[in-house]
Parts: structure tokens; C-alpha cells; sequence
């Protein structure tokens, strides 16, 4: 396959590993957020608490961070079409059987370990690194379209389901998307089959003191990050999973409150293709504050216009962009600090806290609004959380370590 450039290690081949992963990982996103997309017909037909249906998409998401943390691994030593055919056959087969579940504990196992420990646990983080390689020049942008699998799955499968749910029921709904995923995933896994193009290696320094030092700034960095993940992304998941539910108790009809969940998520398109394009052209640290502050701002705007369905879906949409942004900031920072024959590894060990802190947001919000009675106390605590992560990344002095970092890297 022709190649961009001779000094490069980019092909036309690289860009079509990026929009294949970027499709897989918008099926496996509908997935892994179908509970919240369908909770209040779940809630309606099951009488489940919402706690209930909120601990299965947590468990998910703890799933889907631990086993992708052991996928990423992996993905650093065997080829990835194999991880990916896998992965889309448990997501299909698990969402078919969580369709047709009538205990919590049927839906725990189905949902959390099949579409969230082997689906989503394969299609964020291992299958970003895996994009990474392939690419040199255009890295952040081309992982920012990979991580567009939630705006694009946002954008178009809230919607979709939900109608079909009030079609057909939201038994028939999953599973007609679950065989969607089932077929669509494994037929296109087979682009991975190719391996990716070697990436120049740095030659070893025989200074001993010099490695210590730089491992220790690494770990400092990637603790950082992480910390400053966990706390936006459970405050953000506070929203993001309960949004629907959210909307429809204001009193807005089903489709109009996935209407603004798909909102929320479609905007962040656009932060990871702008934030991704910029990241390979100016300082990260600086793009990563600016879309933490726009977290809280948003979070407040849905709050205060509980009433106002045009302040909701400002509020939404400053959400959106904000939180599209974070990740392709945090992700390239993190690939930027360890080489490509570990990006596998450390990408998705920053996911495995992502989704950890996810999981909590995700029935943190659930819990709440069960025992308050309203969601007020939950978007409380979710403003608190996203401001919190902010005051981190400022105070820690996250930034300037990020630029004394990327120095380094370039001297």
C-alpha cells in the first residue's frame, strides 16, 4: 500500500483501519449504554429500581475497564483481529440474551460481561491504541476519530432505539440490535488482519540514572491524568446516563429526551475531530483545561433549566463539547509519554479508571435519585465532581508537566 510519505509510516491503508474502528466502536458504544437509552420502559415492564438498572451498566463499565486493561495487553502481542471478531460476538450475543432477561442477576451477567467486559472492553481503549500505530504525523487526530465511536453512536442510537423500543417493545429493540452488531462487527474485523507498518525505534541509553528518572516522570504524568479522568468522568456519567430518565420525569415526551442525550453526545464530534486536529499542532495541556471547564458550566445550565427545554439542551450541548474534547487530550498525552510496543497496556489502563469512575457516576446518579426523589441532588454532586476535576488539573500543575513533559520528549 502507497505510503503518504517516505519518511512516514502512514498509508491509505492507515485511514481505513481509522473509520472501520471508528464504526465498530459506535456499535459497541450503543451497546454498552442500551440500559440507560431504555431504562424507563425497562423500569415500566420490569419494576425494577432504577438503582437495579443502573448497577447492570455500571457493572459494565467496571467490566469493560478491568478486562480491556487485560485486552490492551494483549493487543500489544497478538493481532487484533482476533480481539475484534471476539469482541463482536460477545456484544451481539450478549445483548440478544439480556433481551430476554427476567432477573437482575441474568442481566448483570449478559450485559456486563459480554457487551461491557469483552464488547466495550475491546472497542475504546485497546482499539485506539491499536489505531495509534498506524499512524505518526496525524496520531491525535486519527485516534480522536476512533474515540468519535461515542458521538457517533450517541448522534444516531438513542434515537433509533428508543423508536424502536416504542415500536416493538424494548426486548425486541436490543436484540434486533444486538444481531445488528453481531453481523456488522465480525464481518469488518477482518481489516485487522493486516499488521500494522514498524515504527522507528529510539535507541537504548546506557544511562541508568536518566531512565529511573524519566520512568518516575512518566508515572507522575500518567497519575495525574488518571486522577483528573476519574473525577470528570463520574461527574459527567451522573448526567450522560441518567439524561432520559432525567427529561422524561420534567415531563418531555421519550423521543425528545433522547433527543437531547443524542445531542450531548453528537456534539462531542465535533471537540474530538477539533481538539484531535489541534492536539497534533499546539500544547494539549492547554486544550485539556479549557474542555474540563466547560463540564461544571453545563452540568449547571441542565440543572438550572429543569424547566426550559432550550436552556437543557445549551447546557447539553457545552456538556457535550467539553467532554468530546477530554479524551482525545488524555489520550494522546498518555501515548505520547510511552512508546507504541506499549500503548496497548497504558492506554487502556487510563480507560480502566475511566471506566471505573464511570461505573460509580453511572449508579451514583441511580442511588441518589432513588433516595432523594428527584435527580437535583445527583446533578449536585455531578457539578461538584467535574468542578472538582478542574481545580486538580490546575492545582496539580498538570499542565506545566504535560509541556515540561512534551519538551523532554522533543530535546
Amino acid at each position: 500500500m502507497r505510503r503518504q510519505c517516505k519518511d512516514s509510516i502512514e498509508s491509505t491503508y492507515s485511514w481505513l483501519v481509522v473509520f472501520v474502528s471508528l464504526g465498530l466502536a459506535s456499535l459497541s458504544f450503543g451497546a454498552v449504554t442500551s440500559i440507560p437509552i431504555l431504562m424507563q420502559p425497562m423500569v415500566e415492564d420490569l419494576g425494577w429500581p432504577r438503582a437495579t438498572l443502573g448497577l447492570a451498566h455500571a457493572l459494565a463499565m467496571v467490566a469493560a475497564g478491568t478486562v480491556g486493561f487485560a485486552i490492551g495487553y494483549l493487543a500489544d502481542r497478538i493481532s487484533f483481529a482476533v480481539l475484534s471478531i471476539t469482541a463482536g460476538l460477545a456484544t451481539g450475543i450478549g445483548l440478544m440474551l439480556s433481551s430476554v432477561a427476567t432477573e437482575p442477576w441474568q442481566l448483570y451477567a449478559a450485559y456486563a460481561l459480554l457487551v461491557g467486559a469483552l464488547g466495550q472492553g475491546t472497542f475504546f481503549g485497546p482499539i485506539t491504541a491499536n489505531v495509534s500505530r498506524w499512524f505518526d504525523r496525524n496520531r491525535a487526530f486519527a485516534m480522536a476519530i476512533v474515540l468519535c465511536g461515542q458521538s457517533v453512536g450517541g448522534l444516531t442510537v438513542p434515537i433509533a432505539l428508543r423508536g424502536l423500543a416504542e415500536a416493538w417493545g424494548w426486548r425486541d429493540a436490543m436484540a434486533a440490535y444486538g444481531l445488528l452488531c453481531l453481523v456488522l462487527i465480525v464481518s469488518c474485523s477482518l481489516v485487522f488482519a493486516k499488521a500494522p507498518p514498524k515504527e522507528p525505534q529510539t535507541p537504548p541509553t546506557s544511562d541508568t540514572t536518566g531512565q529511573h528518572s524519566a520512568k518516575i516522570a512518566q508515572l507522575r504524568l500518567f497519575t495525574l491524568v488518571t486522577a483528573t479522568l476519574m473525577l470528570l468522568n463520574a461527574g459527567s456519567f451522573i448526567v450522560i446516563a441518567h439524561l432520559v430518565a432525567f427529561g422524561e420525569e420534567q415531563g418531555l415526551p421519550a423521543a425528545l429526551s433522547a433527543g437531547i442525550l443524542s445531542i450531548l453526545l453528537g456534539v462531542t464530534l465535533v471537540s474530538r475531530l477539533g481538539g484531535g486536529a489541534l492536539l497534533d499542532r499546539t500544547h494539549p495541556g492547554g486544550v485539556l483545561v479549557v474542555c474540563i471547564a466547560l463540564l461544571p458550566v453545563g452540568i449547571l445550565m441542565i440543572e438550572a433549566g429543569s424547566g426550559s427545554i432550550h436552556l437543557m439542551m445549551a447546557g447539553a450541548i457545552l456538556l457535550g463539547l467539553g467532554y468530546g474534547g477530554v479524551f482525545p487530550a488524555l489520550t494522546h498525552i498518555v501515548r505520547a509519554t510511552f512508546p507504541s510496543s506499549r500503548a496497548g497496556t497504558w492506554i487502556s489502563a487510563m480507560f480502566l479508571f475511566g471506566f471505573l469512575a464511570a461505573a460509580t457516576g453511572s449508579w451514583l446518579g441511580g442511588m441518589l435519585r432513588d433516595i432523594s426523589g428527584t435527580y437535583s441532588l445527583s446533578l449536585i454532586v455531578a457539578l461538584a465532581l467535574t468542578a472538582g476535576s478542574l481545580g486538580l488539573a490546575l492545582a496539580s500543575g498538570l499542565v506545566s508537566t504535560v509541556s515540561g513533559h512534551q519538551s523532554m520528549r522533543k530535546a
